[in-house]
């Protein structure tokens, strides 16, 4: 009997301590809760397409709103649920714990529904401005479309790690109910939301022309 009462203490310091060091997040995308990303305006985002959750500071927003270089946004970008330091997500509905968010089709074609469990304290301070960078492909950084979405609603936040029944939900509702803000990409007619389409940077789509101007020489060499 002592032995079980040991153990039990343990047991409910143990989830005590969990519950003390643990924010969360969740992130959908569907029709129930609001809008829907397309890839063009009529094609729902296909399974796969990663979702970005983070943040920018606010010094950076013009930048983001017209730059098509992806490492120089991804650098000014502070990631959540990407595994180390930025979180995990729970490996539940196709995610990995790894990240980032992906859409998995649930519950329907094009839909996501992830949770975020951010237990960093110091990462990255509570209550900063959240932001979806939504992109069109499963590698963002050749991703030819992407879309950088955020909302002045109080739950666009960045989670308190500290307390774990701090469940954001954000959808893509709260974009236009609750003061939404597009840096990318644009509102769709209806119930979605519809991504930008990115252009190389000169020196990208320079290297690519170079890539494909060598196998077209060795192709005819050969």
């Amino acid at each position: 009997m002592k032995t079980f009462f040991v153990l039990l203490v343990l047991l409910c310091s143990l989830l005590v301590w969990h519950r003390a060091d643990a924010g969360n997040i969740i992130v959908t995308s569907n029709t129930t809760v609001g809008r829907i990303f397309q890839a063009d305006g009529s094609t729902r985002l296909p399974s796969g397409s990663v979702v970005r959750v983070g943040h920018f500071d606010d010094a950076d927003l013009a930048f983001i709103s017209t730059s098509n270089d992806f490492a120089a946004i991804d650098s000014l970008f502070t990631p959540l649920g990407e595994g180390g330091t930025s979180g995990t997500l729970l490996p539940e509905n196709g995610q990995s714990m790894n990240g980032p968010v992906i859409v998995n089709d649930d519950p329907a074609q094009g839909d996501f529904s992830a949770q975020i469990v951010q237990n960093n304290v110091g990462y990255l301070a509570s209550g900063l401005q959240a932001y979806w960078w939504v992109f069109n492909s499963a590698t963002p950084a050749t991703a030819t479309q992407w879309g950088i979405y955020a909302s002045s609603a109080i739950t666009w936040v960045t989670p308190d790690p500290t307390n774990s029944f701090q469940f954001l939900a954000q959808n893509p509702g709260d974009l236009t109910s609750l003061g939404g803000t597009v840096f990318r990409g644009s509102f769709g007619g209806g119930s979605d939301l519809v991504l930008a389409e990115i252009i190389p940077e000169p020196t990208r789509a320079m290297f690519l022309g170079i890539g494909f101007g060598y196998l077209a020489w060795r192709r005819r060499r050969s």
